[in-house]
């Protein structure tokens, strides 16, 4: 089906620094052809007004408009619980530069209008098939967005706000099927040491960034040479920032560096070149859902670097909860045992066909009408 714009969610103008504003449910569940809203990104909106002075705000710094954000499901489960910075990077991981909107440079001067876009997508382009991670509308319960402070924005820059208002919308399409859907979580976890960290992922880890709050969109990494995942699954040798992971990065989500100014150069801004973030770990179009170990145990990451307070941004494929799955059953009438695999070329839809340790993580469907 074609994709649909949502409604605009409800704006909100009046607040103070470091608020939770909550965006719920302002999107019919139901389509146009009475079937089932499916959410594949959300797009997060800020229109401002600021006095900026002593020097030029970065645009890689105005995804800072937005303070932590989470995007939660009816049952509990969250889909992304990350900062405006961070979120740009996982945002530019999971969708690559071409997609991504980056924003102007803000120079000094007092009343300057702008706008903040930031993408937060549900769909995947870069795995085996994106879809199995959109969010239908009737499992979606809100987005909140923290509001920043004073010492978030003014970075490099002095920044002092005069307006703003916040609002929603989201690319949607129409299911004419009733699927169960995948879920995957995509949440930061700091560094315990410049060159240690210890996270535990409860599912299936399939991307993993590596970043660092700074100025022009973050801390610079270019000290941070190799990294090792004490892992037997996700790895366990040392491989190097360049050429390993560079290579691997521009590979998977097809950024060349055949600029025409000269041999070798870059096309883009990417922040993943240009030394603001690593992905240590990234899912392509070959990765399936159910792919890969599922992590129970603690996972040690070790590096050679110097920069301080890393984060590790990572998106883990986890069970699709049995509230979820009841609820699904209880709103359409479907006993759970009409439920089939949802595979691409319609073989092997007999979930006894499927290892059981995988069954929680297989895309069902069944007919809607």
């Amino acid at each position: 089906m074609p994709l649909l714009k949502s409604p605009v969610s409800q704006s909100i103008t009046d607040f103070s620094s470091a608020q939770s504003l909550e965006f719920s449910r302002w999107m019919d569940p139901v389509g146009p052809n009475k079937g089932r809203t499916i959410v594949d990104t959300y797009y997060l909106v800020a229109e401002a007004q600021a006095d900026i002075s002593v020097a030029t705000w970065e645009g890689e710094d105005i995804a800072r408009m937005f303070g932590n954000i989470s995007v939660l499901q009816v049952d509990g489960q969250s889909r992304w619980n990350l900062p405006g910075d961070a979120s740009r990077i996982a945002a530019t991981g999971l969708l690559g530069t071409e997609r991504m909107r980056e924003n102007a440079d803000i120079v000094v001067a007092n009343n300057n209008a702008f706008f903040a876009v930031l993408p937060i997508p549900m769909k995947k382009p870069f795995v085996h098939t994106p879809e199995d991670l959109s969010l239908p509308a009737d499992l979606f319960d809100k987005v909140v967005i923290q509001t920043p402070t004073t010492a978030d924005l003014s970075v490099g820059a002095t920044f002092a706000l005069d307006t703003v208002k916040y609002y929603l919308l989201a690319d949607v399409r129409e299911d004419l099927d009733l699927r169960l859907y995948n879920v995957d979580e995509v949440k930061m976890s700091n560094f315990k040491s410049l060159d240690e960290g210890e996270f535990s992922f409860g599912g299936k880890l399939h991307d993993m960034f590596v970043h660092a709050r700074g100025a022009a969109g973050g801390a610079a990494l270019a000290n941070l040479t190799d990294v090792r995942m004490n892992s037997p699954h996700l790895g366990g040798q040392t491989l190097r920032r360049d050429p390993d992971f560079l290579y691997n990065y521009r590979f998977k989500r097809r950024v060349g560096n055949a600029g025409l100014s000269a041999q070798g150069a870059e096309v883009r801004n990417d922040p993943f070149l240009n030394g603001k973030a690593l992905a240590v770990l990234l899912a392509d179009d070959e990765t399936s859902v159910w792919d890969g170990p599922i992590s129970t145990e603690m996972v040690t990451v070790n590096m050679t670097n110097t920069v301080a307070s890393l984060r590790a941004i990572t998106r883990t494929i986890k069970p699709l909860s049995q509230d979820a799955r009841s609820r699904v059953s209880a709103m359409y009438k479907k006993p759970s045992g009409v439920f089939r695999v949802a595979t691409d070329k319609k073989s092997r839809r007999d979930l006894d066909k499927w290892p059981p340790h995988l069954h929680p993580y297989l895309p069902m469907k069944a007919d809607l009408f």
